[in-house]
C-alpha cells in the first residue's frame, strides 16, 4: 500500500510539471529613495513552475513550460497575465542586473556582466569576490558580490531560475558558469528627482518540498491578460 501512495504522489508531482522537491531563496531588500523601507522577497522554484513572493498579499507565478506569468494581488483578488512571446519587457526586468535581450533574443550586452573589480568582501559568513556592471545602461549602475567557492548545485539552482525568463542558450550557459545565486546586489538608479538604490541580500537558500497548491492561482481570482510589450513594472 505505502509502495502504491508512493507511486501516485510521484505521478501528481509529474503532472504538474515538478519534482517532488524543490528549491527556496530568500532575499532581504532594502530601498532607499529619501526614505527608505524593507521587505523579504522569496523565490521558490520546483521544476517549471516558480513563485516570487514580495509580501503575504502580493507575488509572482511562473509555468515556463507554458510561457506564461501571473502577477497576482490577492488584496485587489485580482491577477494579470503575462505572455513569454507578448511580453517580452516583463520577463525582461529580471535579466537586466545580469544582462539584457532584445525581442529577438539577441544578447544587447554580449556577456554576462560580472566584471571582477579585485575587491572581497564577506556576506553573511560567505567569502565573496565583487564585481560590476562594466559603464551604464538606462541610468542604472549595478553591483555584485558573488560567492568564491563555487558549489555546482548553487550553479544549477541560479541557471533554472534564470531559464524562466530568457531561452538564450548562449546567455544562460554564460549564466551556468556564475558561481551561483549572488549574495548581494546594489543597483543605483537615477531619476530626476535623485538617486534610488536598491541593495538585496541572500539571507538563505534551501532545498524544500513541493507543493502544486503553492503554484495555482488562487480560486476566485479575476485575471486579465497584459497588452503585448506592456511597460515592464517590478512594483506593483
Amino acid at each position: 500500500m505505502k509502495r502504491i501512495l508512493i507511486l501516485v504522489g510521484f505521478l501528481v508531482a509529474a503532472g504538474f510539471g515538478f519534482s517532488r522537491d524543490g528549491f527556496q531563496a530568500t532575499y532581504l531588500v532594502k530601498v532607499i529613495s529619501g526614505s527608505s523601507h524593507d521587505y523579504k522577497e522569496v523565490i521558490t522554484v520546483c521544476g517549471d513552475a516558480m513563485r516570487i513572493e514580495l509580501s503575504s498579499d502580493l507575488f509572482l507565478l511562473f509555468d515556463r513550460k507554458k510561457g506564461l506569468a501571473w502577477k497576482v494581488n490577492t488584496k485587489t483578488n485580482e491577477a494579470i497575465e503575462y505572455t513569454f512571446d507578448d511580453n517580452q519587457p516583463f520577463y525582461q526586468q529580471f535579466l537586466m542586473a545580469y544582462g539584457l535581450m532584445d525581442n529577438s533574443g539577441q544578447l544587447i550586452f554580449p556577456q554576462v556582466i560580472f566584471k571582477r573589480t579585485g575587491n572581497r568582501k564577506v556576506v553573511q559568513g560567505v567569502a565573496c569576490f565583487e564585481a560590476k556592471l562594466p559603464g551604464e545602461f538606462m541610468n542604472s549602475t549595478t553591483t555584485v558580490w558573488l560567492p568564491e567557492k563555487v558549489e555546482k548545485k548553487d550553479q544549477e539552482r541560479f541557471n533554472q531560475f534564470m531559464s524562466f525568463f530568457t531561452k538564450n542558450e548562449d546567455f544562460l550557459d554564460l549564466i551556468g558558469h556564475a558561481n551561483g545565486f549572488p549574495r548581494r546586489i546594489v543597483s543605483n538608479v537615477r531619476l530626476n528627482n535623485g538617486v534610488t538604490v536598491n541593495r538585496q541580500t541572500l539571507l538563505k537558500i534551501k532545498t524544500v518540498p513541493c507543493d502544486a497548491a503553492m503554484f495555482a492561482l488562487p480560486e476566485g481570482m479575476k485575471t486579465r491578460k497584459a497588452a503585448p510589450s506592456g511597460i515592464p513594472l517590478r512594483s506593483f
